[in-house]
């Protein structure tokens, strides 16, 4: 599982030369990174099926954006590539997430920070 896919990393890793061994490792990493994007597309893709973002919770839609905003800028300025590689494509990811609650408003509640709602059709 995890375990033997950690031991088979560490062990390619092993048989680098040590100059390259924390660029390869970091390259790892922001792969790994951005695995955990999956999961991200897939609340993408059931609110263009529904075509409503109201079962998207914004708390944590706008609070790992600014998380995530505040680790790219660290790792842009900090000059470290492999976060920032890592961070850009999860701060691409909020950008979509946010701009979803203007293009499919909740139904039954109103976006605090945008105010955005679905309109009743009567």
């Amino acid at each position: 599982g995890v375990i033997g896919a950690l031991v088979a990393v560490l062990a390619y890793v092993a048989t680098l030369n040590p100059e390259d061994q924390a660029d390869r490792m970091g390259a790892i990493a922001g792969v790994a990174q951005n695995l955990r994007l999956i999961g991200a597309l897939y609340h993408i893709k059931s609110v263009f099926d529904m075509k409503t973002t109201e079962y998207v919770p914004y708390h944590m839609t706008f609070a790992m954006t600014f998380f995530i905003l505040q680790m790219t800028l660290y790792s842009v300025l900090s000059g470290n590539y492999y976060m920032t590689v890592g961070s850009i494509p999860g701060l691409l990811l909020c950008g979509l997430n946010l701009s979803l609650y203007v293009i499919y408003p909740p139904i039954t509640w109103k976006v605090p920070i945008l105010g955005t709602q679905q309109r009743a059709v009567e």
